[in-house]
């Protein structure tokens, strides 16, 4: 009986670690965040296509900032922009899954490290589809 538990009990072991997504060895960049963060919405919407929202736009008289979410490989790449002046304020970067360090977050975007162009936070956890470390990308 123990022994079967404790079979039972690797074997769960083992399937829940089958089915969480690795992170990869060799982290290739997925977006070239530093080519983006001086284009406007509208220009990062040609780059990057149709974000994948219902509204891309707002609606609402005095709105100062509105999200436009891309998702390429797995990652999530979520642009802040100023509706009326169409400029960015920031951009998250979430690769898929967990345990990922800020320098590999960083290879996701094409980033090496701050620049006269933006400079960069580490982000907290949020949840979209799950849970992912991120980084900030605020132009300077």
């Amino acid at each position: 009986m123990i022994k079967n538990l404790g079979l039972i009990l690797l074997s769960t072991i083992f399937l829940i670690n089958s089915c969480t997504p690795d992170r990869p060895k060799n982290v290739k960049a997925v977006f070239d965040i530093p080519n983006l963060i001086e284009k406007d919405i509208d220009e990062i919407r040609k780059i990057l296509g149709k974000p994948d929202e219902d509204f891309i736009e707002t609606t609402e008289p005095g709105r100062q900032t509105w999200d436009n979410t891309f998702k390429k490989q797995g990652s999530l790449l979520s642009v802040s922009f100023d509706p009326k002046s169409r400029a960015v304020n920031f951009i998250y970067l979430a690769p898929p899954g967990d345990d990922w360090t800020k320098k590999d977050v960083m290879k996701l975007g094409n980033l090496d490290s701050p620049s006269a162009k933006y400079w960069i936070e580490r982000g907290s956890k949020f949840n979209m589809d799950g849970d992912y470390s991120t980084i900030r990308v605020i132009p300077s």
